[in-house]
C-alpha cells in the first residue's frame, strides 16, 4: 500500500470514529452544543461505512483540513449528499440521556 492510500484511510477511520462518538452523545449534551452540526457528522459516518463507494478522496482530505482543523467538524452543505442518504436525525431518536445509553 503507498503512503498516500494509508493516509486517506487513516483519514476516513478518524471521520468514522468521530462520527461514531457524535452517535453516542446524550440528547442533552447535543442540546447544549446546537452550534455543532451533529446530524452532518453522523451522516458522514454512515457514509463512509456504508456508501464507501462513494467516497471521493478529494473531498475526504478537505473536509479534514477545512472543516476539522478550523473546529467545526462537518459543517452543513452540500459535500455529503442529500439529507435523506445515510443517516438519520440524531434529535427525533428519542432515547433517553445518561451514559451507556446507546442510540
Amino acid at each position: 500500500m503507498n503512503p498516500k492510500s494509508i493516509e486517506f484511510f487513516g483519514l476516513v477511520k478518524n471521520l468514522e470514529i468521530i462520527g461514531e462518538a457524535a452517535y453516542m452523545l446524550s440528547q442533552e449534551f447535543v442540546s447544549r452544543h446546537p452550534a455543532t452540526s451533529w446530524n452532518d457528522i453522523v451522516r458522514m459516518r454512515h457514509l463512509l461505512v456504508h456508501g464507501y463507494y462513494h467516497i471521493s478522496p478529494e473531498i475526504v482530505k478537505e473536509i479534514a483540513e477545512t472543516d476539522i482543523d478550523n473546529g467545526c467538524v462537518l459543517s452543513q452543505d452540500s459535500r455529503l449528499g442529500p439529507r435523506s442518504d445515510f443517516g438519520d436525525d440524531i434529535s427525533s431518536r428519542g432515547i433517553e440521556d445518561g451514559p451507556g445509553n446507546h442510540r
